[in-house]
This record gives structure tokens, C-alpha cells and sequence, in this order.
């Protein structure tokens, strides 16, 4: 990733299912802080590795490697592998995936949304 808004958007995919005012709620701020850095072309690093120590630092202020920390994902597989845990195993391709997955969901719920809500108004005119 090579701007800020492109990190900002995958950490916001990655903790808060793409809701900025969740992730800033996340991090402590208003609901509009996320919304801010946006807007802003700015990015909190301390703050964001702060609250979400599994970031990688790196990653986040240069856009190189991967966003989440080598020894984070280990504790993952750890977790699957006791049994303790939900978490799954995702390598960094299907990390990529998985965002990008999750925003065509979000995309399709808002869509599912519409459709219902038209669809109440064409029934109960």
C-alpha cells in the first residue's frame, strides 16, 4: 500500500468491517477521528499501534510488508491449534482476499438494505 487512505482503508476492512466511526470508537476518539485522517491524508501510527498491537509499525508508516506482525499470526495458528480460539489461518495473499471479501459483503448488505426498503414501499404504498 502506498498511501496513507489506502492503509487507513484496509486497517478499517481488517478491525471494523470498513465502519470508520467504529475504528475511531476502537481507538479511543470520536467518531469522526478516522474520518479526519482521511480527509487529512494524515494517520496516528502511535495511536493505532497503541490500541491494535498485532499491527505491523513498519507497514503502517511506509505501506512495506505485511499489516499484521509475523509473531501475531503465530499466536493465531497457536490458538487454532489449542482449540481456544475461532481465529483462523491467513497467509498474507489470503489476507487480501479476505478484505477484499469482506467489503464486497458489506457492499451486498447495503444492497440487500435498499432491496427491502423498496420493496416495502411498492407493498405498503
Amino acid at each position: 500500500m502506498k498511501t496513507k487512505k489506502e492503509r487507513i482503508a484496509l486497517l478499517l476492512e481488517y478491525f471494523a468491517d470498513g465502519k470508520k466511526a467504529r475504528f475511531s470508537k476502537m481507538l479511543g476518539g470520536s467518531s469522526e477521528l478516522v474520518g479526519g485522517w482521511l480527509k487529512n491524508d494524515t494517520l496516528d501510527v502511535d495511536r493505532v499501534i497503541s490500541h491494535f498491537p498485532q499491527v505491523n509499525e513498519h507497514w503502517l508508516r511506509t505501506g512495506e510488508g505485511e499489516m499484521i506482525k509475523p509473531d501475531a499470526k503465530a499466536g493465531i495458528q497457536t490458538a487454532i491449534a489449542d482449540h481456544h480460539s475461532t481465529a483462523y489461518n491467513i497467509n498474507g495473499n489470503d489476507n487480501e482476499e479476505l478484505i477484499r471479501l469482506r467489503t464486497e459483503v458489506s457492499l451486498l448488505r447495503n444492497e440487500v438494505e435498499f432491496l427491502r426498503t423498496l420493496l416495502k414501499r411498492r407493498l405498503n404504498p
